[in-house]
Parts: C-alpha cells; sequence; structure tokens
C-alpha cells in the first residue's frame, strides 16, 4: 500500500524481494552447517560398520586355527 501510495511500488517490491532472498539464503546456510556434522557421523559410522562387517568374520577365523 505505501509503495502504491507513494508511486514507488517497483522500488518496495524490490526491496521485499531482496529481504526474503537473504533470508532464504540464511536459512539455507543455517541448515547446512547443521546437516554437514550429522552427515559426517553417519559416514564414520558407515565406515565403521564397514570394517567391522570385514574384520570380525577374520578374528573368528583366526581363532579356529589357533584351537
Amino acid at each position: 500500500k505505501v509503495g502504491e501510495a507513494t508511486g514507488a511500488l517497483d522500488e518496495m517490491l524490490n526491496s521485499a524481494a531482496d529481504f526474503l532472498d537473504e533470508d532464504v539464503e540464511v536459512r539455507i546456510e543455517r541448515l547446512l552447517s547443521l546437516l554437514e556434522p550429522v552427515m559426517l557421523v553417519l559416514m564414520g559410522l558407515i565406515v565403521a560398520l564397514m570394517l567391522l562387517s570385514l574384520y570380525l568374520p577374520l578374528f573368528s577365523l583366526l581363532g579356529e586355527v589357533r584351537s
């Protein structure tokens, strides 16, 4: 309404668009900053499970050979 009344509707809409674009960018940065540590922990768990799945059978075979 203010933009229409003052005759500066395009400037007001550009200002609102810039504000909303900046708000979206800030929210995306926050989401990514929270997502990166979660992904790092998840990848660590996947690697640990893969190592366990490879080494546990080897250890059990080694135990049977010694017996």
